[in-house]
């Protein structure tokens, strides 16, 4: 590259800078001054149902697109043994991680307002479900040995949040109202001993709250309808093994690196990333939200359901395109066996580690939380810490070595808080993979998590790490009570 081609690169470069950050400072001033967009609530509905609709249609393509990709994974791994077998693992473990709808005995539990609840009466607040209880609840069907659990169709998968924004309960960022439906499958007599003495239920029961369990012989939970990926963290050998190939690959001078042009290269790459990063804070929004009432919406409540449905589209639309792409690479390395196992045994490897069977590595946070003379911390102050860290978006969360997935279950005996069926004792140490900053900043505002446990008295430190390490699950994932 000679100089007059460098200096239009830089100069491209620049330019598309400067429009970037024009573009956000524009869309912070039109965030500002609401009053000054000149669109009305008929053509901002119009959008959201345009956006609603292309979302619903991307979806069923989606839906479509699994099943052909299912389709090609039998065909590429039909006569090898071994590959078989990886897709028959392969397939499971999506049941497992809450990509398939599933279906089998367990039971139902339906949980409402009182009818005289008052949010803004201390007296009458208790009768309202908050989402607490649902996490209480959540957590005792785990430790009574369900398999798979939704509320309100909201699938829980090991990285769901249970919000309270307001007075509106949030699951997986969606929107849900009382009557609330706690469905799980499992052995229905052993979960029907959530309803026992002393239990969670009892408690709310006696609080007003209205609760109903019901067994069933066939529970259908609907699968999780979000992307799952992993930005932040990865197969901790797989990086070893990828360090491994690069050396050889340079050795074999597969491709060479010039050092004069290296600062170059470095000064394009610094452009590139400060732009795709104004475009990434240009572009993001909030979860999702309920398609109801679109009709009686405010202009704000508009403009919020016209950017969650917009981001509803684009996630489904990349996992989309990203099956898209495998289904094309089955089908022309098909003919090669070797090279489409290949791909099977990625997508078996990608399954394991967002199921949480493999150690993985990446950025993220460790808190330690430390008993001390004023305040000892329960099963309860660890699961509200979780459900922050899900909602700030942790891809990954072990305390004191014991991975949190889908079925952990946390709970206090006696002096000590068992999880996943093992023993902790203070001092704590949870770690999380995600956007460290973004972690630690959630945990650290005016009344977050750390603001109000420390001034209950409780002893809690935090750090950020380049290079979080959480072990793998060492527990038992299975579907037993699954048709």
């Amino acid at each position: 590259m000679n100089k007059k081609q460098i200096a239009i690169t830089l100069g491209v470069m620049c330019i598309l800078l400067t429009s970037g950050i024009i573009i956000q400072i524009n869309t912070i001033k039109k965030n500002s001054i609401p009053n000054s967009i000149k669109t009305s609530n008929n053509d901002l509905r119009d959008e959201v149902l345009k956006w609603k609709e292309k979302y619903e249609k991307a979806y069923l393509d989606l839906q479509e697109s699994e099943n052909k990709l299912e389709q090609v994974r039998q065909e590429a791994s039909k006569d090898n043994n071994a590959f078989a077998e990886m897709e028959q693992e392969l397939k499971s473990m999506n049941s497992l991680l809450g990509l398939t709808d599933l279906t089998g005995e367990g039971i139902i539990i339906t949980v409402a307002d009182n009818d005289n609840a008052n949010i803004k009466d201390e007296d009458l607040k208790d009768e309202l479900v908050h989402n607490t209880d649902i996490i209480e609840l959540v957590n005792e069907l785990k430790n009574t040995g369900a398999e798979a659990i939704s509320i309100n169709g909201q699938r829980v998968v090991s990285t769901t949040a249970i919000d309270c924004v307001g007075a509106v309960i949030t699951v997986n960022g969606v929107k849900i109202n009382s009557p609330f439906t706690i469905s799980a499958i499992g052995n229905r007599e052993r979960l029907n001993g959530i309803t026992r003495q002393g239990s969670y239920i009892e408690f709310m029961e006696e609080d007003g709250i209205v609760v109903e369990v019901k067994k069933s012989s066939e529970v259908t939970i609907p699968k999780y309808n979000k992307v799952m990926n992993a930005k932040y963290m990865s197969i901790k050998n797989k990086l070893e093994m990828e360090g491994r190939n690069f050396y050889m690959n340079d050795k074999k001078k597969i491709f060479k690196i010039d050092k004069s042009k290296m600062p170059v290269s470095i000064t394009i790459g610094i452009m590139c990333f400060i732009i795709v990063y104004i475009m990434c804070i240009q572009f993001k929004t909030a979860g999702s939200i309920e398609e109801s009432n679109i009709e009686t919406m405010r202009e704000n409540e508009l403009r919020e359901a016209l950017a969650n449905w917009k981001q509803e589209y684009e996630d489904v639309d990349n996992e989309l395109q990203s099956n898209k792409n495998k289904i094309k690479e089955y089908q022309d390395k098909i003919v090669s066996n070797d090279e489409a196992g290949e791909l099977l045994e990625e997508e078996y490897k990608n399954a394991k580690m967002l199921l949480g069977l493999t150690e993985v590595q990446g950025t993220g946070i460790i808190i330690t939380l430390t008993d001390n003379i004023e305040a000892k911390f329960t099963s309860e102050e660890l699961m509200d810490l979780i459900n922050e860290l899900n909602s700030a978006g942790a891809e990954a969360i072990s305390i004191n070595d014991q991975r949190i997935v889908s079925m952990s279950d946390i709970f206090d005996v006696g002096e000590f808080i068992m999880i996943n069926g093992k023993r902790v004792t203070s001092p704590y140490i949870i770690k999380a993979i995600g956007d460290s900053m973004y972690l630690q900043s959630a945990l650290s505002i005016k009344n977050g998590y750390l603001d109000k446990y420390k001034t209950d008295g409780y002893t809690i430190s935090m750090t950020t790490d380049n290079n979080v390490t959480i072990n793998k699950y060492e527990g038992e994932m299975t579907l037993n009570y699954v048709k």
